[in-house]
């Protein structure tokens, strides 16, 4: 009997110390902006975003991304959140910057180095651009991405008419599969074989594929802007955005290695995060990211970030368009366990 009540005591303990134990929160951004279709549900509107930061400042303790994986093998501070930007999009220093600077909240902003000056969209706003506008189409596509035929054909399709639809739903119309199943295709492929096929699906929409305003990456001046090492600093998130499981060890090094090296040389400082595109990697990447001297990564894994948690498998949670009372809910029920 007394070995069953002490096996029950120790149990409550541990469930104590988990309840109790402090848990700091890593949120993952992307844009904040209000312009332009949003299949993959990436932005987050300036006044939403603004009443994110209020909620942090009131309830919570933010802080750099850098301290928060300093502190992983000491003393976490309670409460603790971290606030980080994927890709590389203006807006970041355009819309989010001067939020983050009214309300002294630190960021830390990954940039895939490969899209940097601006020349070309993120891929997956191009593909957008072409299919996800309310002009026919021709009725069949026969297209070739990287030695794979593919074919479509129009069927009823007369236009979007979902503007609040996200690719993870059922798509509405024909082109809004097109558009799911075009990225599924393109998304493992390498930057030449993607540009290969948006040119000529450009070609066959008849869409002059421009670089939009409001969904442009950084220009080369507007990253030391952004991420000035002071309250912004900058991780690297590759030089085209691959899901880095898929690709070969030599190719992935190349990935992380090469956008460290860009950015230490335009920042002009050594750069320490790393952001996992997609979240995707393997034990190998993350030997790779070590060797390439960073010293931490970002996963897309939605938990809570713990003492002794591997700081190359960060944890974070994926922010959407909420506004403030949604938005402290989704940080309560992470921060509480």
């Amino acid at each position: 009997m007394r070995a069953l009540v002490s096996a029950r005591l120790r149990r409550a303990v541990r469930r104590l110390q988990k309840r109790w134990a402090r848990r700091g929160l890593i949120l993952m951004y992307h844009r904040v902006g209000e312009e332009g279709a949003d299949p993959w549900g990436l932005r987050v509107s300036p006044a939403h975003f603004a009443e994110h930061l209020d909620v942090l400042v009131r309830r919570t303790h933010p802080m750099a991304l850098s301290r928060m994986a300093a502190s992983l093998g000491g003393r976490l501070p309670r409460r603790a959140v971290a606030v980080t930007f994927d890709d590389g999009y203006a807006d970041n220093l355009l819309r989010a910057r001067p939020l983050l600077d009214r309300h002294d909240v630190p960021a830390t902003v990954f940039l895939t180095t490969g899209y940097l000056g601006g020349a070309r969209e993120f891929w997956w706003d191009a593909l957008e651009q072409v299919l996800l506008h309310d002009r026919p189409l021709p009725d069949a596509l026969d297209l070739t991405i990287d030695g794979a035929p593919f074919r479509w054909t129009a069927g009823d399709d007369a236009g979007p008419s979902a503007p609040g639809w996200r690719a993870w739903e059922p798509p509405p119309t024909p082109r809004h599969a097109l558009y799911r199943d075009l990225w599924t295709r393109l998304q493992p492929a390498s930057a030449a074989v993607r540009w290969t096929a948006l040119d000529a699906l450009a070609r066959w929409a008849g869409v002059a594929l421009t670089v939009r305003p409001a969904l442009r990456p950084l220009h080369d001046d507007e990253v030391p802007a952004l991420a000035d090492g002071r309250l912004v600093e900058a991780g690297a998130h590759t030089v085209t955005h691959p899901p880095l499981d898929a690709l070969p060890a030599a190719t992935q090094r190349d990935e992380i290695q090469r956008s460290k090296r860009d950015l230490d040389e335009r920042l002009e400082r050594s750069v320490a995060a790393f952001s996992y595109p997609h979240g995707r990697l393997t034990a190998d990447t993350a030997t790779l990211v070590r060797e390439a001297g960073f010293s931490s990564a970002c996963t897309t894994a939605p938990a809570a970030v713990v003492r002794g948690i591997d700081p190359l498998r960060l944890p974070r949670l994926f922010v959407e368009d909420w506004d403030g009372d949604r938005f402290a809910e989704a940080l309560e029920q992470h921060l509480s366990g």
